[in-house]
């Protein structure tokens, strides 16, 4: 059997990787004399707002700015974000799972987003030790994000092995595809604090809360 995880709110906590990247914004603005980004955009980010950094920006005293100068630092800012190596870890449940099942079973990982992103996170959690085969969608383009089963169907020409099982979070993508091939009842964990929490859990689906 091949057991496939999905890493966002399944492995760590979306939240974690934000939180991460806000810091690391918060100390290139304060470099420059612009403070108080953190406070504001994690606020934002528990009001369920989309746009943050350049709502959070809006929000800031920019004295000494030109207009052009404070889109540019907009654009800079998201790019801090976007390429951080981010400081974080991989849930205490996850890591223990991982580390046990290693050895047992060949272990897959897809994930959507942006590549360069997602491979920073994969590559601060140290994952390639644990995964003989890791698919970041965003590779292929966003069209290739699930539900798409590209990614699925990729890891299924990989092995031999007859059953595959997938575990993740989010009802709405993640469990479409495995369903559609044949693989086995996906588990969807359902994490406190995960973005998709409130979300029910499809029927096609058992409902976790820890790894």
């Amino acid at each position: 059997m091949v057991i496939v995880f999905d890493l966002d709110d399944t492995l760590i906590l979306e939240r974690d990787y934000v939180k991460s990247g806000f810091l690391e914004v918060d100390e290139w603005l304060s470099a420059k004399g612009v403070p108080g980004f953190l406070n504001v955009a994690w606020s934002l980010f528990l009001k369920g707002e989309n746009g943050i950094i350049d709502s959070a920006m809006d929000s800031l005293v920019l004295n000494g700015f030109s207009s052009k100068e404070k889109e540019s630092l907009k654009e800079q800012a998201l790019s801090v974000y976007r390429e951080h190596y981010p400081k974080i870890q991989l849930l205490p449940d996850s890591r223990e799972l991982l580390s046990n099942l290693k050895d047992k079973f060949p272990l897959c990982l897809i994930t959507d987003g942006r590549p360069n992103g997602q491979w920073q996170k994969i590559r601060a959690l140290s994952l390639m030790k644990y995964f003989q085969k890791i698919i970041v969608t965003g590779d292929w383009g966003e069209q290739y994000f699930k539900p798409h089963s590209r990614a699925y169907k990729k890891i299924m020409s990989l092995f031999s092995e007859e059953e595959f099982f997938y575990i993740g979070d989010n009802p709405k993508k993640d469990f479409i595809a495995p369903q559609q091939l044949g693989w086995r009842k996906s588990w969807r964990i359902r994490r406190d604090g995960s973005l998709h929490q409130d979300i029910a859990t499809c029927s096609n689906c058992i409902e976790i809360d820890s790894l």
